[in-house]
């Protein structure tokens, strides 16, 4: 699940800082937002609506512990967000993305996936240097 998760956003976050880096700041986040909302009721939802069709309409299986807890973690991410944003007339400044930076930190520390996330994201960035280099040899013969 990480690495599917790093393989849709790494793409959308590369675009984002492009269009970004190019002035187009709208693009960027609305990319953001429209990646990330694909992501879950695509990504999350339709595998789930499959599941239920295929087994008379019911799933119980799925472990909640501690998801209220995150529910209103996300809740309150997009509510200082929001708040961000009017008062500084919709402009992110660098200091916003430090600010989520380190409360996604503070987040990731109270899970106990966050080091198990941290060693797949370690995997990944090195299997796409190993492939790079790879590549980068390949193209250069």
């Amino acid at each position: 699940m990480t690495l599917s998760a790093a393989g849709t956003s790494l793409p959308a976050y590369i675009a984002s800082r492009i269009a970004a880096e190019r002035g187009f700041g709208n693009q960027a986040v609305a990319n953001v937002f429209g990646s990330n909302t694909f992501n879950i009721f695509v990504g999350l939802g339709l595998p789930w609506v499959i599941y239920c069709l295929a087994n008379d309409g019911s799933y119980s299986e799925l472990e909640n512990e501690h998801i209220l807890e995150s529910i209103l973690t996300m809740a309150g991410a997009l509510v200082l967000f929001v708040a961000l944003m009017l008062q500084t007339g919709y402009v992110v400044l660098k200091w916003h993305a430090d600010l989520f930076v380190l409360l996604y930190v503070c987040y990731g520390e109270s899970t106990d996936h966050f080091l198990r996330t941290l060693h797949s994201l370690s995997r990944l960035y090195h299997s796409l240097l190993s492939a790079l280099s790879l590549f980068m040899q390949w193209h250069i013969r």
